[in-house]
Order: structure tokens, then C-alpha cells, then sequence
């Protein structure tokens, strides 16, 4: 049959997402099409692989009974097998046209055509990777506009899968849609189907075509098709009417899982898994290793912290020492700077006004004001007014006093010793214990 021509100062606009221009094999409808002998077609431009151009004429099948014609309401068989909430054409001959005597055949072998155009990348591309369009009836189909004032989208379609016996549509509702499927204004659903117009086989005066394709899903109360009423997914719901292989299936979530071996591979999978968490897990080797390990670090450490705090307390009982000795040499070093400074003050090389001072700085600069003092010149002239024998005395005490300091300057040129530690030789010597009072 030759393939109709589409005049196009008698076409009306098609809607976009279609194939894109740039793909081979199935190629771009063109944007004018029209209602050709009563039947909605499109031309189709197309590239062959050896770079060929030809085109073809692409039949619109869509399953909206118009008015007048029989509706096939009939439920789908009971034994299907469906994922909640999912739209599905059944496998058979469906009646398209009745006067005109053509059938729409959907088998395995149309079915796994149609999945793969769904899910092609120039598909996926046209719909902008947004699903195909869910409308109210069909507003994209020549010859079908008329009667779809309504342009808005009630939802897409995301996803298409082969069932056993038939194809299973994904439907992802919006807002107008979920309302729909609450509210039923539109109980049924009718597919577009796309076939080529010149490709069909005749059976019994009947042209039969076999789809390759799917274009958009029109909501409608008139279904060609033995479709089973739109419904929200819900489990609760469902499960009433779900048998215990169906229920399991739907627990599992998983719309690959059609048969019961399925199922059970699945079962027999979770069991394994799950005996696999519970076993007592028994520690490998190097975990064993790294345990050895953290312990004979951890017995490092506290080795290590207690001789820390050992060295911590020694450290502390020789700083009590070390206090108690600086204490003892401020109490020496002051009660010799007083003697030397009465010293100085009897042979008149500082005035009582003085002394003050000069303590200061000879606890401040030890070994440097001692020198400085010795070297001191009398400032004034004293003498005794004491008796005789006072006075003895007294010059008794300035002369152990001078040996003293004799002796200690004696030691700290002889020894390179610094005063204080002259002085405490000097003191400790038993020769000397009569300068000291000792005896």
C-alpha cells in the first residue's frame, strides 16, 4: 500500500516531543499533519544507516472510543500481577475501527518494541527527560483536538516495563491528577499508539497493525482498550483484594518480581543475609594484631605515666630544697651585711643615714658592694668616750671582725670563690671558731 501524502496547506500543528531530526532510524514527525481518509497521520522523515533519506507515513491509534461506538469497560484479568497504582495495556487483538475494520495488536514482540522506543535516548531527549504527557483526551492527535479543550497536563508517564501479559505503564500524577484519581471525573485511560501506516498484515477482511511506539496517555470514560480504572497508589487499599503472592510482592517493592521463583530467589536472598548479620563474627587476623598491639601501648603508657608523676614529685621535693637554702642564704647574707655595715659604721666610712641604703644594695649586688665597702674611705673621725675597759672590748670585737673579712678576702683571691662562699669556708673552719664565739 503506498503511503499516504500529507498536504500541508491542510494540516493542522502537532504538539513537540517527537524524536529529534539528528537521530537515525526513526526520524522526526513533521510539524503538519492532518486527518488523512479519516485517519490520523503524520509524515515521518527518516535516515536508513547507509545514509539513505526516505520518509514514512506514522498512523496515530489512540484508544478514545468516540461517541457512538461501543466502550470496552471490561476488567483486566485477575491473575495480573501489577505494581500499585500502575497502568496497563493488556496483550490481544483490540478492535480500533470497526467500520474501517482495523485492529491494534499488542504482543510480546510489539511490547518490547514500544519499552525500547519509550526508553531510547531520542525519546528521552524530545520529552526533555520529563516522562510522557498524561492529558484529558487527546489534544495532540489530528482529528482529535475538537474534542480536548482542555490542554493541561494531568501527570506523565516515567517509566514502561514488558509484563507477562501485557505493558505496564508508570504514572507520576500532579496536583490535577491526584484529584482526578480521588474524585473519578475521568475514570479510564487511553494510549496513543504509533504504528506505521503502510505496515500491517490483513486477517479475515481485518488490517492489523502492530504498534512500535507510544506518543501520550488521554484520561476518558470512553476506553477502547479492556483498561482497568485510574487509582492513586495505595497499599492499603490494594491489599484487600491481593492474594499472599501479591502482597509479598508488594512488600518487596520490586517490579521485576512477576513469578513466584522470582519471589523466592528474593526470599532465599533476604534469609542469607539476614543469617549472615547474626552470626557471632569472629576476629581476623589483623584485627587481632591491631588488638595485641593497642593493649602493649596501652601498658607502655601507663608505665610511662607513672614515671612521670615520680619525676613530677621529685622534681617538686627539690624545688622545696632548693627554696630552702635561697631562704637560708638571704638570712646569712642579711645578718652579715649587718656586721659589716656596723663594721664600717665604727670606722666612720658610712654615716647611720647610710645604712639603709647600703644594705639594700649589698643584698642586691653582693660580692661588688662588698669590695666597694672594704675600699670605702673614712667619711669621719671617731673616738672612744668609753672607759678603758669598754673600749678594750670593744676594739676586741672590730678586731675579729677585720680578721674575718681578712681571711675571707684571703679566700676569694686565693680560691676564685665568690663572698658568700668564702665566708661560709672561713665560718666552718675549726681554726677560726674563736672569731666566731664559739668557743
Amino acid at each position: 500500500m503506498t503511503p499516504n501524502r500529507v498536504n500541508a496547506e491542510t494540516c493542522r500543528d502537532l504538539p513537540q516531543g517527537l524524536p529529534s531530526p539528528k537521530k537515525r532510524g526513526i526520524g522526526p514527525l513533521q510539524r503538519n499533519a492532518t486527518a488523512c481518509h479519516g485517519l490520523p497521520v503524520a509524515e515521518e522523515r527518516k535516515t536508513t544507516r547507509s545514509g539513505r533519506r526516505g520518509s514514512r507515513t506514522v498512523l496515530f491509534l489512540p484508544n478514545e472510543a468516540p461517541p457512538g461506538e461501543p466502550v470496552c469497560l471490561e476488567l483486566v484479568n485477575e491473575a495480573m500481577t501489577v505494581a500499585d497504582g500502575e497502568l496497563v495495556i493488556p496483550f490481544g487483538d483490540h478492535v480500533w475501527d470497526s467500520k474501517r475494520r482495523i485492529k491494534q495488536r499488542i504482543n510480546r514482540q510489539s511490547a518490547e518494541r514500544i519499552v525500547a522506543f519509550f526508553n531510547s535516548a531520542s525519546q528521552r531527549l524530545a520529552r526533555l527527560f520529563l516522562g510522557m504527557p498524561i492529558y484529558v483526551g487527546h489534544p495532540d492527535v489530528p482529528g482529535f483536538e475538537s474534542g480536548a479543550s482542555d490542554k493541561r497536563r494531568y501527570g506523565r508517564i516515567v517509566g514502561m516495563r514488558v509484563l507477562p501479559n501485557g505493558i505496564g505503564l508508570e504514572p507520576k500524577w500532579n496536583d490535577l491528577g491526584e484529584k482526578n484519581c480521588r474524585e473519578l471525573y475521568w475514570a479510564y485511560w487511553s494510549p496513543v499508539l504509533l504504528a506505521e501506516e503502510d505496515k500491517y498484515v490483513m486477517e479475515d477482511g481485518w488490517k492489523v497493525y502492530e504498534p512500535f511506539g507510544t506518543k501520550s496517555v488521554g484520561l476518558t470514560n470512553f476506553p477502547r482498550m479492556a483498561v482497568a480504572p485510574i487509582a492513586l497508589p495505595n497499599a492499603d487499599q490494594k491489599g484487600e483484594n491481593m492474594n499472599l503472592l501479591e502482597k509479598l510482592i508488594a512488600l518487596f517493592g520490586d517490579k521485576n518480581i512477576t513469578t513466584e521463583d522470582q519471589l523466592l530467589a528474593k526470599v532465599t536472598a533476604l534469609i542469607e543475609g539476614v543469617k549472615k548479620l547474626l552470626a557471632p563474627a569472629e576476629p581476623s587476623d589483623a584485627v587481632q594484631e591491631l588488638s595485641n598491639a593497642w593493649n602493649a601501648n596501652a601498658a607502655k603508657l601507663k608505665a610511662l605515666e607513672a614515671k612521670t608523676l615520680e619525676l613530677s614529685n621529685g622534681w617538686n621535693a627539690d624545688k622545696e630544697k632548693i627554696q630552702s637554702l635561697e631562704d637560708q642564704v638571704r638570712t646569712e647574707r642579711g645578718a652579715r651585711a649587718d656586721l659589716l655595715l656596723a663594721n664600717a659604721l665604727n670606722e666612720g666610712r658610712i654615716t647611720e643615714a647610710d645604712r639603709a641604703n647600703w644594705k639594700t644594695a649589698l643584698l642586691a649586688e653582693w660580692d661588688a658592694k662588698v669590695i666597694e665597702l672594704a675600699n670605702a674611705k673614712p667619711l669621719i673621725k671617731t673616738k672612744s668616750a668609753l672607759p678603758a675597759d669598754l673600749a678594750g672590748r670593744s676594739g676586741a670585737a672590730v678586731d675579729r671582725q677585720t680578721k674575718i673579712i681578712e681571711l675571707v678576702n684571703e679566700r676569694m683571691k686565693e680560691k676564685s670563690e665568690d663572698y658568700t662562699t668564702a665566708f661560709i669556708a672561713v665560718q666552718s673552719d675549726a681554726k677560726n671558731a674563736a672569731l666566731f664565739g664559739k668557743q
